[in-house]
């Protein structure tokens, strides 16, 4: 009897290590899938040789980086546009759909910049970035207009796992990231997930922590 229970006591022991060594595994095999990448963003002229006329006005207030543009063609704002070596201007660019955007054919010269091309663009000043693809799938993009204010916090991303908005103003599901991500080996945003009603304050349905995939600077 002592030597049937003394097996069972065993293979129970065995049991609780080897559980514990495949969780050990299962996380550490997340961790690696989950590291964020960093991706430093340079523009190639788009294939399909589309462009546009129009000019930049400021640097971009979506991300700010040496490089980076707040332009405008006709009456549409696009930022960021990006600027290659030979001052060549690309907007519209999504490298998460692999959207290769527009030559922006400028009408002015390019604004003067305050910020020195020398310095790193993966350095505290920038830290952050200008599109964030998160490890549910979604991809969220810097707002550059007014920011929506949800729980006295300003919603810095939108995600495009947004419902759309009715014709009076309701938006019954929308999806952000504050600007409060915390790097490391894996970054972590915060994403909201929120409805908007006319004459109120938005409504938060919930909040979670998201491991960030990639992002872009």
């Amino acid at each position: 009897m002592d030597a049937i229970r003394n097996r069972k006591s065993f293979l129970k022991k065995i049991g609780i290590v080897l559980i514990c060594s495949f969780g050990f595994i299962l996380n550490n095999t997340i961790s690696r899938a989950y590291s964020t990448q960093i991706m430093v963003f340079s523009p190639a002229l788009p294939e399909n040789s589309q462009s546009k006329s129009g000019y930049c006005f400021s640097e971009s207030i979506a991300y700010t980086r040496p490089g980076a543009w707040r332009c405008m063609v006709d009456s549409s704002i696009y930022d960021p546009c990006f600027s290659m070596e030979d001052g060549t201007v690309v907007c519209d660019v999504n490298p998460a759909t692999y959207q290769s955007g527009f030559e922006l054919k400028l009408t002015k010269p390019l604004p003067t910049s305050n910020l020195d091309p020398s310095k790193p663009i993966f350095s505290p000043q920038y830290n952050g970035g200008w599109m964030i693809k998160l490890t549910d799938g979604s991809v969220c993009k810097a707002n550059t207009g007014s920011l929506p204010v949800v729980n006295q916090m300003a919603v810095r991303y939108s995600c495009s796992d947004s419902g759309g908005c009715l014709d009076n103003g309701t938006c019954p599901y929308l999806t952000g990231l504050f600007d409060s991500i915390r790097s490391g080996n894996v970054w972590i945003a915060v994403k909201v997930f929120y409805s908007i009603f006319p004459n109120t304050s938005p409504r938060v349905l919930k909040t979670q922590s998201v491991a960030i995939a990639t992002v872009w600077q």
